[in-house]
């Protein structure tokens, strides 16, 4: 046996009706159930799992008979096997989970699981930096689904100021669901709220494109775009969400590769970003050179960056991108041979020796 551990859980359950909550579930972005839970035992199994059972000791949303009742996640030491909870829960840890109610009255819950996109729970306290954070959220969740239905919107509607990210986050997507011009408004103004973190104005542009057919085209959204890559966010936790986005929207969402290309170029002079978000935007420049018949707007801004860049990590990462990514031709290579005999960086020199030969060798095979 392990030793009892407690652990505050958010359940949110899809199918919990009883005379007691009869409403069904209104939207996905609000929670039927949500609770308060204690993980009562810890049990190995011979299978070298680890049965973690978990009691409901306070109801904040949902049928008050759910106290006291319990429900069990699967875990192991090694992480390994679909389904299960990884890593194994220490004592006394706090977490934020989902779970739903099958048709015979059995609490399930997913490892991984969304409220809205952009936050996966389970959140666990001492794994999951943002865990209070999302614990004002689920109070403030609790709120909106207390009041009547009609009521719902205009509460939620002060949230998407809230200075918690994640709660102006759902309260945004919240928005979606409720639909209409007055709600349309709303999230319209928030698009140029550049003081807004990077995880609220993401949803701001993933909730109008889903709304407003005019935003995936609009002089708007490339200006936020561009405000993404040229302002100084490093200090916001949602930073790295600028290069998920910005790779959505070029694959999913109506910006094009060339102005993408654009963006990351700009990023890249402009050197606001964290140097890691950074980097991925260059594996982007890649990736896109993959995706388009044309790799020359690629090829140009790696190899840019690879000659004037003062950091070494960002020229590497150019680098590697171009080995790994880039088709080189016979005028590439002869340009890339160029470039090799002015670099002194000798590592950055290696890869783009590595990337003419490659490309020699493919040549030769064909």
């Amino acid at each position: 046996m392990h030793a009892i551990e407690t652990a505050l859980i958010l359940v949110f359950c899809a199918n919990a009706f009883s005379a007691e909550n009869p409403e069904p579930r209104a939207s996905r972005y609000i929670p039927q159930i949500l609770v308060e839970a204690q993980v009562a035992s810890m049990v190995d199994k011979p299978t070298k799992e680890i049965d973690v059972q978990l009691e409901i000791r306070h109801v904040y949303v949902g049928p008050t008979s759910l106290k006291g009742r319990h429900f069990s996640v699967t875990t192991t030491e090694s992480g390994l096997g679909t389904g299960t909870l990884y890593p194994v829960p220490k004592d006394g840890e706090v977490g934020l989970w989902v779970l739903y109610e099958n048709k015979d009255g059995v609490l399930l819950t997913d490892v991984t699981d969304y409220l809205y996109p952009g936050l996966v729970l389970p959140c666990r306290l001492g794994l999951s930096p943002r865990y209070e954070q999302v614990k004002i959220l689920a109070e403030r969740i609790a709120e909106v689904q207390a009041a009547p239905v009609a009521e719902r919107w205009p509460k939620a509607q002060r949230y998407v100021h809230d200075s918690v990210h994640e709660v102006a986050a759902w309260a945004v997507y919240f928005a979606n669901e409720i639909g209409g011009p007055d709600v349309l408004k709303v999230i319209h103004g928030l698009a140029s709220d550049g003081s807004l973190s990077i995880l609220v104005q993401v949803s701001v542009d993933d909730v109008l494109f889903k709304m407003d057919p005019a935003w995936g085209q609009s002089k708007d959204r490339f200006a936020m775009f561009e405000r993404w890559v040229t302002r100084d966010y490093s200090g916001d936790p949602y930073v790295s969400r600028v290069f998920n986005r910005l790779d959505v929207a070029s694959q999913h969402g109506g910006l094009s590769q060339g102005l993408l290309l654009a963006l990351v170029e700009r990023a890249l002079t402009a050197k606001k970003l964290p140097g890691a978000v950074l980097q991925n935007l260059v594996w982007l420049v890649g990736t896109v050179s993959e995706r388009s018949k044309d790799a020359a707007a690629s090829y140009d801004i790696l190899v840019k960056f690879i000659k004037e860049s003062m950091d070494h990590d960002m020229r590497l990462a150019c680098a590697q991108a171009l080995k790994d990514h880039v088709p080189l031709n016979a005028e590439r290579m002869a340009d890339l041979r160029s470039v090799l005999n002015d670099l002194k960086d000798q590592e950055v020199k290696d890869v783009v020796s590595s990337a003419i030969k490659n490309a020699e060798s493919n040549r030769s095979q064909k």
